[in-house]
């Protein structure tokens, strides 16, 4: 490996910063145990780019600033671009509803590869545990999806601003799985979860394998094995970066 080229991996954090640094933990364990990296110089370069992007959570609020959230992607892509990363990632789900067009081929789109994932699994409901403005914004508006209720949406957004300020515990994982298990008895069609906010995603790390009967969708699992598998096969796609 020492003497090849691999492709680099530029991820755009911050939003939540913790959700940024659990996808490059991700990558990392990935190329350990599927890729075998022993070495330092085995291991693909990676920036993370962690970026204090302006409020995003709040749609149809004045608080909300769409044309400045999607000014300050646009730096993080440039910036990342400009720094030589063959392929660009977005550690949250949200952010990708303020994509500039001409952007979004530059981008291994997290949603984008989570629809690839979702359609290729034989499951009859999928339930989106995401934010109001991602639900607002129809990014996981897929077949076989179910959308939150708004009674549903604050809850979740209370527990996401909970994982956000790192107050989070056991407790609030608890009642998460609680939650997610209320649902299911509500709605026993429902067979998969979506984990539609990365902040679910640092909550629910490895909730999964702990918990095999409840069948978990992390997109940043997802993402995290498209980037590996991008950057051992050593073949860049003509749409990225």
């Amino acid at each position: 490996m020492r003497n090849k080229r691999k492709k680099t991996i530029g991820i755009i954090g911050g939003a939540g910063p913790m959700a940024g640094v659990l996808l490059m933990q991700k990558i990392i364990t990935i190329c350990q145990k599927k890729y075998k990296c022993i070495n330092d110089f085995d291991f693909p370069k990676i920036i993370l780019l962690s970026y204090p992007f302006a409020e995003m959570l709040k749609p149809l609020s004045f608080q909300q600033d769409e044309k400045k959230v999607a000014k300050q992607l646009k730096e993080a892509i440039d910036f990342l671009s400009t720094s030589g990363m063959d392929y660009i990632t977005i550690a949250c789900n949200t952010l990708h509803s303020f994509i500039d067009k001409p952007y979004r081929s530059k981008l291994i789109d997290l949603i984008t590869e989570t629809k690839s994932f979702l359609l290729k699994q034989n499951l009859s409901k999928v339930l989106v545990l995401c934010t109001k403005t991602t639900k607002l914004k129809g990014l996981y508006n897929f077949p076989k999806t179910k959308l939150l209720s708004p009674k549903d949406l604050q809850w979740i957004e209370e527990l996401i601003n909970k994982i956000l300020s790192g107050a989070y515990s056991l407790k609030d994982r608890k009642s998460l799985e609680n939650f997610i298990l209320l649902n299911i008895k509500k709605d026993p069609s429902i067979d998969g979860i979506l984990l539609g906010c990365t902040e679910l995603s640092v909550l629910m790390d490895n909730f999964s394998r702990n918990n095999p009967k409840i069948k978990i969708i992390d997109p940043l699992e997802i993402v995290s094995n498209k980037l590996c598998k991008l950057v051992f096969t050593n073949k860049k796609e003509n749409n990225y970066v």
